[in-house]
Protein backbone atom coordinates (compact mmCIF):
# COMPACT_ATOMS: atom_id res chain seq x y z
CA UNK A 1 0.00 0.00 0.00
CA UNK A 2 0.96 3.64 -0.37
CA UNK A 3 1.12 4.13 3.38
CA UNK A 4 3.79 1.43 3.68
CA UNK A 5 6.24 3.40 1.57
CA UNK A 6 5.78 6.76 3.29
CA UNK A 7 9.04 8.40 4.15
CA UNK A 8 9.86 8.27 7.85
CA UNK A 9 11.79 11.48 7.39
CA UNK A 10 8.61 13.32 6.44
CA UNK A 11 6.65 11.84 9.33
CA UNK A 12 9.44 12.81 11.74
CA UNK A 13 9.35 16.33 10.30
CA UNK A 14 5.64 16.66 11.05
CA UNK A 15 6.23 15.33 14.57
CA UNK A 16 9.10 17.75 15.14
CA UNK A 17 7.01 20.74 14.13
CA UNK A 18 4.75 20.04 17.10
CA UNK A 19 7.69 19.91 19.56
CA UNK A 20 7.37 23.69 20.00
CA UNK A 21 4.25 25.70 20.58
CA UNK A 22 3.26 28.15 17.87
CA UNK A 23 4.78 31.23 19.58
CA UNK A 24 8.16 29.60 20.24
CA UNK A 25 8.12 28.09 16.78
CA UNK A 26 7.56 31.51 15.19
CA UNK A 27 10.15 33.20 17.45
CA UNK A 28 12.82 30.63 16.54
CA UNK A 29 11.99 30.94 12.85
CA UNK A 30 12.22 34.76 12.95
CA UNK A 31 15.56 34.55 14.78
CA UNK A 32 16.95 32.18 12.15
CA UNK A 33 15.87 34.58 9.37
CA UNK A 34 17.07 37.75 11.13
CA UNK A 35 20.56 36.43 11.94
CA UNK A 36 20.81 34.19 8.83
CA UNK A 37 21.51 31.11 10.97
CA UNK A 38 20.39 28.49 8.47
CA UNK A 39 23.81 26.82 8.90
CA UNK A 40 24.82 27.53 12.54
CA UNK A 41 27.98 26.27 14.18
CA UNK A 42 27.97 23.64 16.91
CA UNK A 43 28.12 26.28 19.67
CA UNK A 44 25.31 28.29 18.08
CA UNK A 45 23.15 25.14 17.87
CA UNK A 46 23.71 24.39 21.55
CA UNK A 47 22.77 27.96 22.49
CA UNK A 48 19.57 27.88 20.38
CA UNK A 49 18.56 24.49 21.81
CA UNK A 50 19.04 25.69 25.38
CA UNK A 51 17.29 29.04 24.81
CA UNK A 52 14.17 27.45 23.32
CA UNK A 53 14.21 24.25 25.42
CA UNK A 54 14.32 21.67 22.63
CA UNK A 55 16.57 18.76 21.74
CA UNK A 56 19.36 19.37 19.26
CA UNK A 57 17.97 16.61 16.99
CA UNK A 58 14.62 18.46 16.84
CA UNK A 59 16.45 21.68 16.03
CA UNK A 60 18.35 19.94 13.21
CA UNK A 61 15.09 18.63 11.73
CA UNK A 62 13.57 22.13 11.81
CA UNK A 63 16.68 23.63 10.18
CA UNK A 64 16.57 21.05 7.38
CA UNK A 65 12.92 21.88 6.70
CA UNK A 66 13.49 25.65 6.75
CA UNK A 67 16.51 25.35 4.45
CA UNK A 68 14.42 23.42 1.96
CA UNK A 69 11.59 25.98 2.20
CA UNK A 70 14.09 28.80 1.71
CA UNK A 71 15.62 27.14 -1.37
CA UNK A 72 12.20 26.48 -2.95
CA UNK A 73 10.68 29.89 -2.25
CA UNK A 74 11.11 32.63 -4.91
CA UNK A 75 12.17 35.23 -2.29
CA UNK A 76 14.53 32.87 -0.42
CA UNK A 77 13.60 34.47 2.91
CA UNK A 78 16.49 36.99 3.16
CA UNK A 79 17.62 40.06 1.33
CA UNK A 80 21.04 38.60 0.61
CA UNK A 81 19.76 35.41 -0.99
CA UNK A 82 19.30 34.94 -4.72
CA UNK A 83 17.57 32.76 -7.28
CA UNK A 84 18.98 29.23 -7.85
CA UNK A 85 20.01 30.02 -11.43
CA UNK A 86 22.49 32.65 -10.21
CA UNK A 87 24.38 30.36 -7.82
CA UNK A 88 27.14 29.61 -10.35
CA UNK A 89 27.48 33.32 -11.14
CA UNK A 90 27.87 34.11 -7.40
CA UNK A 91 30.54 31.42 -7.00
CA UNK A 92 32.51 32.68 -9.98
CA UNK A 93 32.27 36.23 -8.67
CA UNK A 94 33.47 35.07 -5.23
CA UNK A 95 36.40 33.21 -6.83
CA UNK A 96 37.31 36.28 -8.91
CA UNK A 97 37.31 38.51 -5.79
CA UNK A 98 39.44 36.13 -3.71
CA UNK A 99 41.79 34.59 -6.27
CA UNK A 100 44.56 37.14 -5.53
CA UNK A 101 44.52 36.68 -1.75
CA UNK A 102 43.74 32.94 -1.56
CA UNK A 103 45.46 29.99 -3.21
CA UNK A 104 43.67 27.82 -5.78
CA UNK A 105 43.52 24.83 -3.43
CA UNK A 106 41.75 26.95 -0.79
CA UNK A 107 39.31 28.20 -3.40
CA UNK A 108 38.48 24.63 -4.41
CA UNK A 109 38.09 23.60 -0.74
CA UNK A 110 37.03 26.73 1.20
CA UNK A 111 37.44 27.02 4.94
CA UNK A 112 34.49 26.39 7.23
CA UNK A 113 33.73 30.12 7.62
CA UNK A 114 33.98 30.77 3.88
CA UNK A 115 31.89 27.67 3.13
CA UNK A 116 29.16 28.81 5.58
CA UNK A 117 29.23 32.27 3.97
CA UNK A 118 28.73 30.72 0.50
CA UNK A 119 25.86 28.59 1.83
CA UNK A 120 24.07 31.72 3.04
CA UNK A 121 24.78 33.66 -0.16
CA UNK A 122 23.62 30.98 -2.61
CA UNK A 123 20.91 29.28 -0.52
CA UNK A 124 22.16 25.84 -1.63
CA UNK A 125 22.53 22.75 0.51
CA UNK A 126 25.97 21.43 1.46
CA UNK A 127 26.00 18.72 -1.23
CA UNK A 128 24.66 21.15 -3.85
CA UNK A 129 27.37 23.71 -3.06
CA UNK A 130 30.11 21.08 -3.29
CA UNK A 131 28.83 19.95 -6.67
CA UNK A 132 28.55 23.55 -7.80
CA UNK A 133 32.16 24.27 -6.80
CA UNK A 134 33.34 21.20 -8.71
CA UNK A 135 31.29 22.31 -11.69
CA UNK A 136 32.79 25.83 -11.67
CA UNK A 137 36.38 24.58 -11.50
CA UNK A 138 36.03 21.69 -13.96
CA UNK A 139 33.69 23.01 -16.70
CA UNK A 140 35.74 25.66 -18.45
CA UNK A 141 35.10 24.18 -21.92
CA UNK A 142 31.58 23.69 -23.29
CA UNK A 143 30.70 20.10 -24.28
CA UNK A 144 30.18 20.16 -28.06
CA UNK A 145 28.54 17.51 -30.21
CA UNK A 146 31.89 16.55 -31.80
CA UNK A 147 33.49 16.10 -28.37
CA UNK A 148 30.59 13.92 -27.23
CA UNK A 149 30.88 11.81 -30.40
CA UNK A 150 34.64 11.39 -29.85
CA UNK A 151 34.14 10.12 -26.29
CA UNK A 152 31.30 7.83 -27.37
CA UNK A 153 33.40 6.40 -30.23
CA UNK A 154 36.27 5.70 -27.83
CA UNK A 155 33.86 3.94 -25.45
CA UNK A 156 32.47 1.76 -28.25
CA UNK A 157 35.96 0.73 -29.34
CA UNK A 158 36.85 -0.12 -25.74
CA UNK A 159 33.73 -2.31 -25.38
CA UNK A 160 34.54 -4.10 -28.64
CA UNK A 161 37.93 -5.04 -27.17
CA UNK A 162 36.20 -6.58 -24.15
CA UNK A 163 37.09 -3.82 -21.67
CA UNK A 164 34.60 -2.10 -19.37
CA UNK A 165 36.24 1.31 -18.87
CA UNK A 166 38.65 3.69 -20.57
CA UNK A 167 42.33 3.42 -19.75
CA UNK A 168 44.23 6.36 -18.29
CA UNK A 169 46.12 6.80 -21.57
CA UNK A 170 42.93 7.05 -23.66
CA UNK A 171 41.37 9.36 -21.08
CA UNK A 172 44.36 11.73 -21.21
CA UNK A 173 44.29 11.67 -25.01
CA UNK A 174 40.57 12.55 -25.04
CA UNK A 175 41.17 15.43 -22.64
CA UNK A 176 43.90 16.77 -24.93
CA UNK A 177 41.88 16.35 -28.16
CA UNK A 178 38.50 17.64 -26.95
CA UNK A 179 39.66 20.21 -24.40
CA UNK A 180 37.24 18.81 -21.82
CA UNK A 181 38.01 18.16 -18.17
CA UNK A 182 38.10 14.74 -16.57
CA UNK A 183 34.80 15.51 -14.82
CA UNK A 184 33.06 16.35 -18.09
CA UNK A 185 34.32 13.18 -19.81
CA UNK A 186 33.13 11.08 -16.89
CA UNK A 187 29.70 12.72 -17.19
CA UNK A 188 29.53 11.73 -20.89
CA UNK A 189 30.57 8.18 -19.99
CA UNK A 190 27.91 7.98 -17.28
CA UNK A 191 25.15 9.22 -19.62
CA UNK A 192 26.27 6.74 -22.30
CA UNK A 193 26.15 3.80 -19.88
CA UNK A 194 22.70 4.86 -18.69
CA UNK A 195 21.45 5.01 -22.29
CA UNK A 196 22.58 1.39 -22.71
CA UNK A 197 20.24 0.36 -19.84
CA UNK A 198 17.20 2.68 -19.94
CA UNK A 199 14.57 2.78 -17.20
CA UNK A 200 11.50 1.09 -18.69
CA UNK A 201 8.00 1.13 -17.24
CA UNK A 202 8.36 -2.49 -16.12
CA UNK A 203 11.64 -1.77 -14.31
CA UNK A 204 10.14 1.28 -12.62
CA UNK A 205 7.13 -0.64 -11.26
CA UNK A 206 9.36 -3.53 -10.16
CA UNK A 207 11.63 -1.14 -8.26
CA UNK A 208 8.57 0.56 -6.75
CA UNK A 209 7.28 -2.77 -5.39
CA UNK A 210 10.70 -3.74 -4.05
CA UNK A 211 11.09 -0.34 -2.39
CA UNK A 212 7.68 -0.74 -0.72
CA UNK A 213 8.71 -4.12 0.69
CA UNK A 214 12.06 -2.68 1.79
CA UNK A 215 10.47 0.23 3.70
CA UNK A 216 7.61 -1.79 5.18
CA UNK A 217 9.57 -3.50 7.97
CA UNK A 218 12.37 -0.93 8.53
CA UNK A 219 12.63 2.34 10.39
CA UNK A 220 14.16 5.41 8.78
CA UNK A 221 17.57 4.77 10.40
CA UNK A 222 17.57 1.15 9.20
CA UNK A 223 16.61 2.26 5.69
CA UNK A 224 19.60 4.63 5.58
CA UNK A 225 21.96 1.99 6.97
CA UNK A 226 20.93 -0.84 4.59
CA UNK A 227 20.36 1.33 1.51
CA UNK A 228 23.67 0.38 -0.14
CA UNK A 229 22.80 -3.33 0.01
CA UNK A 230 19.37 -2.55 -1.49
CA UNK A 231 21.04 -0.64 -4.35
CA UNK A 232 23.39 -3.56 -5.07
CA UNK A 233 20.47 -5.97 -5.11
CA UNK A 234 18.50 -3.78 -7.53
CA UNK A 235 21.54 -3.27 -9.78
CA UNK A 236 21.80 -7.05 -10.18
CA UNK A 237 18.05 -7.51 -10.65
CA UNK A 238 17.25 -4.59 -13.01
CA UNK A 239 20.65 -3.85 -14.64
CA UNK A 240 20.49 -0.17 -13.72
CA UNK A 241 23.19 2.18 -12.45
CA UNK A 242 23.46 3.40 -8.86
CA UNK A 243 22.47 6.92 -9.87
CA UNK A 244 19.36 5.67 -11.71
CA UNK A 245 18.22 3.64 -8.68
CA UNK A 246 18.82 6.52 -6.26
CA UNK A 247 16.95 8.91 -8.54
CA UNK A 248 13.94 6.58 -8.82
CA UNK A 249 13.77 5.90 -5.07
CA UNK A 250 13.99 9.63 -4.39
CA UNK A 251 11.14 10.18 -6.86
CA UNK A 252 9.02 7.49 -5.16
CA UNK A 253 9.73 8.96 -1.71
CA UNK A 254 8.81 12.45 -2.91
CA UNK A 255 5.59 11.13 -4.47
CA UNK A 256 4.62 9.43 -1.20
CA UNK A 257 5.25 12.65 0.73
CA UNK A 258 3.17 14.65 -1.74
CA UNK A 259 0.40 12.04 -1.43
CA UNK A 260 0.20 12.71 2.32
CA UNK A 261 0.21 16.47 1.70
CA UNK A 262 -2.54 16.27 -0.94
CA UNK A 263 -4.67 14.07 1.32
CA UNK A 264 -4.44 16.48 4.25
CA UNK A 265 -5.17 19.47 1.98
CA UNK A 266 -8.24 17.73 0.49
CA UNK A 267 -9.59 16.91 3.95
CA UNK A 268 -9.06 20.53 5.05
CA UNK A 269 -10.86 21.96 1.99
CA UNK A 270 -13.70 19.42 2.06
CA UNK A 271 -14.34 20.25 5.70
CA UNK A 272 -14.82 23.90 4.73
CA UNK A 273 -17.12 22.95 1.84
CA UNK A 274 -19.27 20.76 4.12
CA UNK A 275 -19.80 23.73 6.44
CA UNK A 276 -21.19 25.73 3.51
CA UNK A 277 -18.19 27.99 2.84
CA UNK A 278 -17.75 29.17 -0.76
CA UNK A 279 -14.30 30.71 -0.24
CA UNK A 280 -11.13 29.84 1.62
CA UNK A 281 -10.46 32.59 4.14
CA UNK A 282 -6.92 33.89 4.52
CA UNK A 283 -6.67 33.40 8.35
CA UNK A 284 -7.77 29.75 8.13
CA UNK A 285 -5.32 29.14 5.30
CA UNK A 286 -2.38 30.70 7.16
CA UNK A 287 -3.20 28.77 10.34
CA UNK A 288 -3.35 25.50 8.40
CA UNK A 289 0.00 26.26 6.71
CA UNK A 290 1.66 27.04 10.06
CA UNK A 291 0.40 23.82 11.66
CA UNK A 292 1.33 21.51 8.77
CA UNK A 293 4.31 23.38 7.20
CA UNK A 294 2.57 23.13 3.82
CA UNK A 295 3.14 25.97 1.36
CA UNK A 296 0.24 28.10 0.18
CA UNK A 297 1.26 27.63 -3.47
CA UNK A 298 0.82 23.87 -3.07
CA UNK A 299 -2.72 24.35 -1.74
CA UNK A 300 -3.70 26.75 -4.53
CA UNK A 301 -2.28 24.34 -7.11
CA UNK A 302 -4.60 21.60 -5.81
CA UNK A 303 -7.57 24.00 -5.90
CA UNK A 304 -6.74 24.89 -9.52
CA UNK A 305 -6.70 21.22 -10.50
CA UNK A 306 -9.74 19.92 -8.58
CA UNK A 307 -13.22 21.41 -8.26
CA UNK A 308 -14.01 21.77 -4.56
CA UNK A 309 -16.04 24.95 -4.12
CA UNK A 310 -19.39 25.49 -5.91
CA UNK A 311 -19.68 27.71 -8.97
CA UNK A 312 -22.22 30.30 -7.83
CA UNK A 313 -23.94 32.91 -9.97
CA UNK A 314 -21.90 35.65 -8.28
CA UNK A 315 -18.64 33.93 -9.26
CA UNK A 316 -19.94 33.46 -12.83
CA UNK A 317 -20.66 37.18 -13.10
CA UNK A 318 -17.14 38.03 -11.92
CA UNK A 319 -15.62 35.67 -14.51
CA UNK A 320 -17.81 37.13 -17.27
CA UNK A 321 -16.92 40.72 -16.34
CA UNK A 322 -13.22 39.87 -16.26
CA UNK A 323 -13.44 38.10 -19.61
CA UNK A 324 -15.26 41.07 -21.20
CA UNK A 325 -12.37 43.32 -20.21
CA UNK A 326 -9.94 41.06 -22.12
CA UNK A 327 -12.00 40.32 -25.27
CA UNK A 328 -13.24 37.00 -23.79
CA UNK A 329 -9.68 35.60 -23.85
CA UNK A 330 -7.89 34.94 -20.56
CA UNK A 331 -4.22 33.99 -20.33
CA UNK A 332 -2.86 31.42 -17.88
CA UNK A 333 -1.69 34.00 -15.32
CA UNK A 334 -5.08 35.71 -15.48
CA UNK A 335 -6.87 32.38 -14.94
CA UNK A 336 -4.61 31.62 -11.96
CA UNK A 337 -5.46 34.99 -10.41
CA UNK A 338 -9.17 34.31 -10.92
CA UNK A 339 -8.81 30.80 -9.50
CA UNK A 340 -7.16 32.14 -6.35
CA UNK A 341 -9.65 34.98 -5.99
CA UNK A 342 -12.78 32.83 -6.45
CA UNK A 343 -11.47 29.46 -5.13
CA UNK A 344 -12.43 27.74 -8.37
CA UNK A 345 -10.62 25.23 -10.52
CA UNK A 346 -9.33 26.05 -14.00
CA UNK A 347 -11.90 23.65 -15.42
CA UNK A 348 -14.78 25.58 -13.82
CA UNK A 349 -13.46 28.90 -15.20
CA UNK A 350 -13.05 27.43 -18.69
CA UNK A 351 -16.60 26.12 -18.55
CA UNK A 352 -17.94 29.62 -17.90
CA UNK A 353 -15.77 31.03 -20.71
CA UNK A 354 -17.04 28.38 -23.13
CA UNK A 355 -20.64 29.52 -22.52
CA UNK A 356 -19.96 33.11 -23.57
CA UNK A 357 -21.84 33.78 -26.84
CA UNK A 358 -19.08 35.86 -28.44
CA UNK A 359 -16.64 32.95 -28.22
CA UNK A 360 -18.91 30.69 -30.25
CA UNK A 361 -19.04 32.94 -33.30
CA UNK A 362 -16.69 31.80 -36.09
CA UNK A 363 -16.89 34.36 -38.89
CA UNK A 364 -14.98 33.97 -42.20
CA UNK A 365 -12.42 36.51 -40.99
CA UNK A 366 -11.74 34.45 -37.83
CA UNK A 367 -11.27 31.29 -39.86
CA UNK A 368 -9.09 33.12 -42.40
CA UNK A 369 -6.45 33.82 -39.73
CA UNK A 370 -6.18 30.11 -38.92
CA UNK A 371 -6.26 29.02 -42.58
CA UNK A 372 -3.53 31.47 -43.56
CA UNK A 373 -1.29 30.32 -40.72
CA UNK A 374 -1.77 26.64 -41.56
CA UNK A 375 -1.21 27.23 -45.30
CA UNK A 376 2.11 28.90 -44.46
CA UNK A 377 3.44 26.39 -41.88
CA UNK A 378 1.64 23.04 -42.58
CA UNK A 379 2.24 21.73 -39.04
CA UNK A 380 0.90 21.72 -35.50
CA UNK A 381 1.51 25.09 -33.78
CA UNK A 382 3.66 25.43 -30.69
CA UNK A 383 2.16 26.60 -27.39
CA UNK A 384 3.14 30.22 -28.04
CA UNK A 385 1.87 30.12 -31.64
CA UNK A 386 -1.40 28.56 -30.47
CA UNK A 387 -1.90 31.37 -27.91
CA UNK A 388 -1.28 33.95 -30.65
CA UNK A 389 -3.86 32.23 -32.90
CA UNK A 390 -6.43 32.29 -30.08
CA UNK A 391 -5.81 36.01 -29.50
CA UNK A 392 -5.87 36.96 -33.21
CA UNK A 393 -8.94 34.89 -34.13
CA UNK A 394 -10.96 35.87 -30.98
CA UNK A 395 -12.09 32.24 -30.64
CA UNK A 396 -11.92 29.83 -27.74
CA UNK A 397 -8.94 27.41 -27.63
CA UNK A 398 -11.33 24.52 -28.29
CA UNK A 399 -12.64 26.20 -31.49
CA UNK A 400 -9.10 26.92 -32.72
CA UNK A 401 -8.03 23.34 -31.98
CA UNK A 402 -11.04 21.97 -33.91
CA UNK A 403 -10.32 24.26 -36.87
CA UNK A 404 -6.68 23.12 -37.00
CA UNK A 405 -7.76 19.47 -36.81
CA UNK A 406 -10.12 19.95 -39.76
CA UNK A 407 -7.34 21.58 -41.75
CA UNK A 408 -4.92 18.74 -40.97
CA UNK A 409 -7.57 16.06 -41.56
CA UNK A 410 -10.15 17.42 -44.01
CA UNK A 411 -13.43 15.44 -44.04
CA UNK A 412 -13.66 12.80 -46.78
CA UNK A 413 -16.66 12.00 -48.92
CA UNK A 414 -19.10 9.69 -47.13
CA UNK A 415 -20.54 6.98 -49.36
CA UNK A 416 -23.19 4.34 -48.75
CA UNK A 417 -20.57 1.58 -49.00
CA UNK A 418 -18.43 3.13 -46.25
CA UNK A 419 -21.45 3.46 -43.94
CA UNK A 420 -22.46 -0.14 -44.62
CA UNK A 421 -18.91 -1.30 -43.87
CA UNK A 422 -18.88 0.51 -40.53
CA UNK A 423 -22.34 -0.78 -39.59
CA UNK A 424 -21.46 -4.38 -40.49
CA UNK A 425 -18.16 -4.19 -38.59
CA UNK A 426 -19.89 -2.87 -35.45
CA UNK A 427 -22.56 -5.57 -35.66
CA UNK A 428 -20.09 -8.43 -36.22
CA UNK A 429 -17.44 -7.46 -33.64
CA UNK A 430 -19.53 -5.78 -30.89
CA UNK A 431 -17.13 -2.87 -30.42
CA UNK A 432 -19.32 -1.04 -27.90
CA UNK A 433 -17.99 -2.74 -24.75
CA UNK A 434 -14.40 -3.28 -25.88
CA UNK A 435 -11.46 -1.59 -24.06
CA UNK A 436 -10.21 1.66 -25.55
CA UNK A 437 -6.92 0.18 -26.81
CA UNK A 438 -8.67 -2.67 -28.69
CA UNK A 439 -11.40 -0.35 -29.97
CA UNK A 440 -8.71 1.96 -31.36
CA UNK A 441 -7.38 -0.91 -33.48
CA UNK A 442 -10.87 -1.44 -34.93
CA UNK A 443 -11.01 2.27 -35.77
CA UNK A 444 -7.64 2.06 -37.54
CA UNK A 445 -8.88 -0.89 -39.55
CA UNK A 446 -12.04 0.95 -40.64
CA UNK A 447 -10.04 4.11 -41.49
CA UNK A 448 -7.87 2.07 -43.87
CA UNK A 449 -10.92 0.31 -45.34
CA UNK A 450 -13.31 3.26 -45.80
CA UNK A 451 -10.71 6.03 -46.45
CA UNK A 452 -12.52 8.28 -43.94
CA UNK A 453 -10.91 10.25 -41.11
CA UNK A 454 -10.72 8.87 -37.56
CA UNK A 455 -13.23 11.46 -36.38
CA UNK A 456 -15.76 10.41 -39.02
CA UNK A 457 -15.30 6.72 -38.29
CA UNK A 458 -15.60 7.28 -34.51
CA UNK A 459 -18.79 9.33 -35.01
CA UNK A 460 -20.56 6.68 -37.09
CA UNK A 461 -19.33 3.83 -34.87
CA UNK A 462 -20.86 5.55 -31.83
CA UNK A 463 -24.06 6.12 -33.79
CA UNK A 464 -24.39 2.45 -34.78
CA UNK A 465 -23.19 1.07 -31.42
CA UNK A 466 -25.66 3.07 -29.35
CA UNK A 467 -28.52 4.28 -31.61
CA UNK A 468 -30.74 7.02 -30.11
CA UNK A 469 -34.44 6.35 -29.42
CA UNK A 470 -37.56 8.44 -29.11
CA UNK A 471 -37.92 10.23 -25.76
CA UNK A 472 -41.39 10.14 -24.17
CA UNK A 473 -42.58 11.42 -20.75
CA UNK A 474 -42.97 7.83 -19.54
CA UNK A 475 -39.38 6.93 -20.50
CA UNK A 476 -38.11 10.14 -18.92
CA UNK A 477 -39.85 9.37 -15.63
CA UNK A 478 -38.53 5.78 -15.65
CA UNK A 479 -34.96 7.03 -16.09
CA UNK A 480 -35.28 9.55 -13.24
CA UNK A 481 -36.75 6.91 -10.90
CA UNK A 482 -34.36 4.01 -11.65
CA UNK A 483 -31.00 5.52 -12.63
CA UNK A 484 -28.62 5.53 -9.64
CA UNK A 485 -25.29 6.28 -11.31
CA UNK A 486 -24.13 2.64 -11.56
CA UNK A 487 -23.50 0.71 -14.75
CA UNK A 488 -26.20 -1.82 -13.83
CA UNK A 489 -28.88 0.86 -13.51
CA UNK A 490 -27.74 2.40 -16.81
CA UNK A 491 -28.10 -0.94 -18.63
CA UNK A 492 -31.53 -1.48 -17.02
CA UNK A 493 -32.74 1.94 -18.20
CA UNK A 494 -31.30 1.35 -21.67
CA UNK A 495 -33.03 -2.02 -22.09
CA UNK A 496 -36.39 -0.76 -20.79
CA UNK A 497 -36.54 2.59 -22.62
CA UNK A 498 -34.58 1.74 -25.82
CA UNK A 499 -32.70 5.02 -25.45
CA UNK A 500 -28.98 5.57 -25.94
CA UNK A 501 -26.55 5.98 -23.06
CA UNK A 502 -25.99 9.59 -24.04
CA UNK A 503 -29.74 10.31 -23.92
CA UNK A 504 -30.11 8.69 -20.48
CA UNK A 505 -27.20 10.63 -18.97
CA UNK A 506 -28.53 13.88 -20.46
CA UNK A 507 -32.02 13.26 -19.03
CA UNK A 508 -30.59 12.67 -15.55
CA UNK A 509 -28.44 15.80 -15.80
CA UNK A 510 -31.44 17.93 -16.75
CA UNK A 511 -33.52 16.46 -13.92
CA UNK A 512 -30.76 17.29 -11.39
CA UNK A 513 -30.55 20.83 -12.72
CA UNK A 514 -34.33 21.31 -12.35
CA UNK A 515 -34.24 19.91 -8.82
CA UNK A 516 -31.39 22.29 -7.84
CA UNK A 517 -33.22 25.29 -9.28
CA UNK A 518 -36.43 24.36 -7.43
CA UNK A 519 -34.50 23.97 -4.17
CA UNK A 520 -33.01 27.45 -4.60
CA UNK A 521 -36.40 28.90 -5.54
CA UNK A 522 -35.24 30.04 -8.99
Amino acid sequence: TMSSILSSRFLCRLHTSSALNSESHLALYNLIIAKNLYYPTHDEKQKLASDFGIEQSDLNALLVQWRKTRRNSPQRGTSSSVAPGKSVHILRQWIHENQDSVSTSELKAPSSDAFRQLLCLTGLSVSQLRKCLAYVFHTQQKVSLDARKAVTHALQKTHEQGLTSLSEEILTQLMRETGLSRLQIRGIIRSYKQSMHPVTRKKFHTLKKEWALYCESRSFEEQQRDFSSFVKQMKTLLHLSTKQIKRITQRIRRASEEYVLRKSVREFIQEKVVHGETHLSEPNLQLFCENTLIKEDFIWRIIRRESFFPLTSEKKNIIVRTARQHDNILSRPQMRILSRRLCLSTKQIRYVLSTLPDRQLCSPSNGAVIREWFAQHQRTPSRKEFSNLVAESHLSPRRVSDALYRLRNPPREITADSLNSIQAHVKNHGTCDLPRSIRSKHIDHLVAETKLTRKQVSHFMAKYEDPPGKITPEKQQFVVDHYSGTNESLIKCKVHTQLSRKQIVELVRRAKRRFTQQAKGE
